[in-house]
């Protein structure tokens, strides 16, 4: 599994003193510029996500920064970790893709927009029947223009699945089921990337 050793508190909505002790962490491997694009990618996140939580209780700033943690240990480039940061951002009111394209860059949004359709459309069809999972999974992979959207769509589900038993028991089967039958199928390349994350990689593309 992918260690857990992490600055980062397990409950609560994480203080600025949090967030600077997890960037402190990050500085000793990423250059200056990249811990302050994401530490403005943080602030933007607070300010969209203040006073909301998911599923499993966890608020929501936090959870994304337990999904940007866990990608770093995995040594996914800045951009993936700020993508991770913001991924929940779509759907938000005021959500501004041009002014996320102007202060993170393209790829970024691409990923930020890809994760949001990708995880919309996984939830929406977990109970399709089989030869319609198997469709959706080509098509999932073929929105994926970018690899790294499906590397952080696969860490964010690992995160939910680590926090599974704090999930009432119709969402722990949604969970599972979506887990088994779309986003880590055996055999499937979603599923062996998934294995991967899991196991802490080295990740492989997805082919």
């Amino acid at each position: 599994m992918v260690s857990r050793t992490t600055q980062l508190p397990v409950e609560g909505i994480p203080s600025g003193e949090t967030v600077a002790r997890w960037l402190d962490a990050l500085a000793g491997r990423r250059p200056d510029d990249e811990i302050r694009r994401l530490r403005d990618a943080v602030e933007d996140a607070r300010r969209a996500y203040r006073g909301q939580v998911l599923v499993d209780g966890m608020d929501r700033l936090l959870a994304m920064l337990h999904t940007a943690d866990t990608l770093d240990q995995l040594k996914l480039d800045t951009d993936t970790l700020i993508a991770a940061i913001l991924s929940e951002m779509p759907g938000q009111g005021g959500y501004d893709p041009d002014s996320v394209r102007k202060r993170y860059g393209e790829a970024v949004l691409r990923m930020v927009e890809q994760v949001s359709r990708i995880r919309e459309l996984s939830v929406a069809s977990v109970h399709e029947v089989q030869e319609d999972i198997e469709k959706l999974r080509r098509l999932l992979l073929d929105l994926a223009t970018d690899v790294r959207s499906i590397l952080v769509l696969l860490t964010k589900h690992l995160r939910l699945m680590r926090h599974l038993k704090l999930l009432a028991p119709d969402f722990q089967r949604q969970v599972a089921l979506e887990t088994r039958r779309i986003h880590a199928p055996p055999g499937q390349p979603t599923g062996r990337v998934a294995a991967e994350v899991g196991a802490g990689g080295p990740v492989s593309a997805l082919s």
